[in-house]
């Protein structure tokens, strides 16, 4: 696959579900992977809890309309939301979710 872009975002836990509900409903996407992970933010470094990691591959042309729009379904524009991320995919293998 080339042409593509893998977006990564780690944000607040049980947020990534309803995300990729959404990317797989009204945007056809179909390659996304979300899972859970513990982490905690630089200021509060000691309260270690539970995150969510979700990593979406994403045609070119729609990378910065996905982008913003988990960016901000995430909450990452609040303070301590989380990260969020998107790079070039030089190579990939073609999955997808299951149907719902």
């Amino acid at each position: 696959m080339s042409g593509f872009k893998l977006i990564t975002c780690v944000m607040q836990e049980k947020l990534s579900l309803d995300i990729v509900k959404y990317l797989q409903e009204e945007k056809k996407i179909l390659t996304a992977n979300t899972y859970s992970a513990r982490g905690s933010t630089f200021v509060e470094f000691l309260d270690v809890r539970q995150m969510d990691v979700l990593t979406v591959v994403v045609d070119e042309q729609k990378a910065d309309e996905v982008f913003e729009y988990i960016y901000y379904e995430a909450k990452i524009d609040r303070p301590h939301g989380g990260m969020i991320f998107q790079e070039l995919l030089g190579r990939s293998t073609s999955y997808e979710l299951p149907k719902t």
